[in-house]
């Protein structure tokens, strides 16, 4: 049997971050005594026209040694920029299946944190014990001003976690520790695009739901600390308390899932999200999501929190655009308030013939204009629902 792949995805954004990238992140990865087949960075931001793509490609390929430079690339997110590096990551996922195939273990790493030189040996040895081994935790060390020399290490998942257990707080699984199978992330959907935060319980959540009653050995754990996490307080981060991406993440992650969790979880969900990040309990009020106390439970909420209200006094307006719905072999239903969220999927349905999308629209006329500019460039055949009684 040929030896097992191993892709390293590191999104990256900004300038504050260049030396920490090239000097922490990726020395790291250079120095790995089982190195990757595959190293992917990904800049979360536009494509320069200045020169600044050469020096970085430059720069990037100049941390590991000349004969290992072939594996390494730079490529720009294609996707949602700028939320928490979501996008970033699943256009390095999707670019490392095009290189290593699904078979492929994929190493997420922060582009602040670093890994000890024997990270990626101790994650593949942790797998070849189990025969059908999708997903590898270890541990984590957190360095931060009030931390012991060498980090404070963090507890580490031993046995095969579930869903419920990344509900109320995190149990140890943060990006730079994320070691896994690139089938199991296609079949759990990869990271949430919608979500500036709380990106790894989300997607821990749905590979637990996805792996679950499968067949057995699915999961892995190392048993050591091969990830030194950075937790400064010198620099922004979206985990310090009282952050904006922080509070939207939690409040969109606690709608996606609250319906799952029971009213002890529920409970302990908020008062961490007070105690420790700043939030209010209206933040956790599902009935105050679209300014109406008296939403019906009827309404439909997307994964990402957008709200369709269905009060028993609403009256859904006549559908806007194409008439011929009831023709359509397929229909699509799509809620939003910001088309560029929805761009991935009209890109992916424009490909496919007799579909009908319908959008049911959060806000005003301009995203209304945006809608229907976004079906005909795609040359889809749909319509929506504006509804500006909620601006989600």
């Amino acid at each position: 049997m040929s030896e097992t792949k191993v892709a390293v995805v590191v999104a990256t954004n900004g300038e504050d971050r260049l030396c920490l990238l090239l000097d922490r992140c990726l020395k790291s990865v250079a120095n790995q005594t089982r190195l990757a087949d595959l190293v992917v960075v990904v800049s979360d931001n536009e494509p320069s026209v200045s020169g600044d793509d050469d020096f970085l490609h430059a720069a990037v390929k100049n941390c590991f040694a000349r004969d290992e430079q072939s594996k390494v690339r730079l490529i720009h997110n294609t996707r949602t920029r700028h939320m928490s590096g979501t996008g970033a990551w699943n256009s390095g996922i999707l670019y490392s299946l095009g290189e290593l195939g699904e078979n492929c273990f994929v190493a997420i790493l922060d582009d602040d944190d670093e890994w000890l030189e024997t990270h990626i040996e101790e994650n593949l040895k942790a797998a070849a014990a189990q025969e059908n081994c999708q997903w590898v935790v270890s541990g984590i060390l957190r360095l931060s001003p009030s931390s012991p020399a060498g980090g404070s290490p963090e507890n580490i998942l031993k046995s095969e976690p579930s869903a419920n257990l990344f509900y109320a707080t995190n149990p140890g699984i943060q990006g730079s520790n994320l070691f896994v199978r690139m089938r199991a992330l296609l079949s759990a959907g990869l990271f949430d695009e919608a979500l500036p935060s709380t990106t790894d319980r989300d997607l821990c959540i749905r590979l637990c739901d996805v792996l679950s009653g499968t067949r057995c050995n699915w999961f892995a754990s190392t048993g050591v600390h091969t990830v030194r996490h950075y937790a400064d307080t010198g620099r922004e981060r979206v985990s310090r308390k009282g952050s904006p991406s922080k509070r939207i993440g939690l409040q969109r992650f606690f709608y996606k899932y609250c319906s799952r969790m029971n009213a002890d979880e529920r409970r302990a969900f908020i008062k961490r999200a007070i105690d420790t990040f700043g939030c209010t309990e209206n933040d956790f009020d599902v009935s105050r999501t679209d300014g109406n106390k008296h939403r019906d439970p009827r309404s439909f909420t997307t994964l990402s929190a957008d709200v369709l209200p269905l009060n028993r006094s609403t009256t859904l307006p006549r559908l806007h655009g194409s008439d011929d719905v009831i023709t359509r072999r397929v229909i699509f239903g799509v809620i939003t308030s910001n088309i560029d969220r929805v761009g991935g999927v009209l890109d992916d349905l424009s490909h496919i013939p007799g579909s009908f999308v319908m959008i049911f629209a959060n806000g005003d006329d301009s995203l209304a204009d945006a809608i229907k500019v976004g079906l005909r460039l795609r040359g889809i055949s749909g319509s929506y629902v504006l509804n500006k009684q909620s601006q989600a």
